[in-house]
């Protein structure tokens, strides 16, 4: 049966596939999912890459099958990580779009315009984020036994602490810095509710305000690529997560120190 695919230089099928790789890695996919994902759309194209992960880069070589590249040219290129966020919706839908090109053979350009599509999808409202964050660790403080104060008192050291991160980002400072001090804010306006004896379990709203930061995303990425054999990005993950975890716990004590509370 005749091959229909239309050929892709190898440059131009490397540039595809390095976007499509680090938009995964850029938007919170395990690493394992990426090189899946990674290699359906480079099938469709009639490739065979070989991909080496690190936490800050991908790299890529092609090697063209013969019924796409009869001379066999091969190329290598790198792409660096620039963020590592949570946008799993643009994840899901990189997914369904490898499994198209693989089963539909989709032509290059049609697969960069629904890339680029994805690409420019913004991430959900910032509105939108600064009401769900501080419901949720509301309702994470009203199943820990707090009341309708505690979880007022709850919503707002969030809604502050979240702000203050907005802010921080905007300012491109170090990440790390970012967790310590939105966690001291945050952990400082629930510490007012405990001074002031707000609610019946004021001490609720400081342990729960403060779940908005925690790195559940990456540690479980990290502990999958471990098991996959990504032994250096899941590393690198893990480490990441751990400081993470190091700077809100830093960022709280901080706060209970000034505030003269604790849990």
């Amino acid at each position: 049966m005749t091959d229909t695919r239309s050929y892709t230089a190898p440059g131009e099928a490397a540039e595809l596939l390095l976007d499509v790789a680090a938009l995964l890695m850029q938007s919170g996919a395990h690493t394992e999912r990426v090189k899946r994902n990674t290699l359906r759309i480079a099938e469709s194209l009639g490739y065979r890459p070989e991909l080496f992960f690190s936490h800050s880069g991908i790299t890529i070589t092609l090697q063209g099958q013969k019924e796409a590249a009869p001379h066999g040219h091969a190329i290598t290129q790198f792409r660096h990580i620039e963020h590592h966020t949570v946008q799993l919706s643009t994840v899901s839908a990189i997914s369904r779009l490898s499994w198209q090109a693989k089963r539909r053979s989709l032509p290059a350009e049609s697969l960069k315009k629904k890339l680029s599509t994805l690409s420019n999808k913004n991430s959900y409202p910032i509105w939108l984020l600064m009401l769900m964050a501080p419901l949720g660790t509301a309702g994470l403080s009203g199943l820990a036994g707090g009341d309708g104060l505690v979880m007022l008192m709850t919503a707002l050291a969030t809604f502050c602490g979240f702000i203050f991160r907005h802010l921080l980002h905007s300012l491109k400072y170090n990440p790390f810095l970012i967790v310590a001090t939105t966690a001291l804010v945050t952990e400082s306006v629930a510490g007012v509710g405990k001074l002031m004896h707000i609610g019946s379990h004021p001490e609720v709203a400081m342990a729960t305000s403060i779940l908005f930061l925690v790195p559940g995303i990456p540690l479980i990425n990290s502990l999958i690529d471990m098991l996959h054999g990504h032994y250096m990005v899941g590393l690198a993950r893990g480490v990441h997560g751990t400081l993470t975890a190091f700077s809100i716990a830093l960022g709280m004590w901080i706060a209970m120190s000034l505030v003269g509370v604790g849990l």
